[in-house]
């Protein structure tokens, strides 16, 4: 009985989910930090100003390994996200996430895996097709199988 016990915390114990938080370093000379953060299968992104002006999103739910939010530079000279669920551009001023079209000017940054930020020197611009459907028409170079 106790052996039983034993294993049951331990295997209750290996199964617990303690979340993470993944920080990008700051890209913006006004100092904008955006951040991923996990919480059991919530995905929050947050996007925080030198003027500790604050925004967050929730994102598509965690469910494996590789789901990935990219980064980008727009041609305008603002940060753009792509997550499998959506695409943001985040805009200062005030400070707001609005959704947004992707297009081929965008300049790949970096991505936000499980295991933190990389920058694009690091990580290739990818998504993992998610579901047996298309990709979406933007970008749709990105979109693998497995990245």
């Amino acid at each position: 009985m106790l052996l039983a016990l034993t294993l049951l915390g331990v295997v209750s114990f290996c199964t617990l989910d303690f979340g993470y938080r993944e920080t990008s370093t700051r890209y913006e000379p006004g100092g904008l930090t955006v951040s991923l953060g996990r919480s059991g299968d919530s995905r929050t992104l947050e996007v925080e100003n030198g003027e500790g002006e604050r925004v967050e999103t929730s994102l598509m739910s965690e469910w494996g390994p590789s789901l990935r939010t990219n980064l980008y530079r727009t041609a305008d000279g603002n940060l753009g996200l792509i997550d499998f669920g959506a695409t943001w551009m985040i805009l200062q001023s005030p400070l707001r996430l609005e959704e947004a079209k992707p297009s081929k000017q965008w300049q790949y940054l970096g991505t936000f895996l499980r295991d933190g930020y990389k920058p694009g020197n690091q990580r290739q611009e990818c998504m993992d097709t998610l579901m047996d459907g298309p990709p979406p028409p933007y970008r749709s170079w990105i979109y693998r199988e497995w990245c």
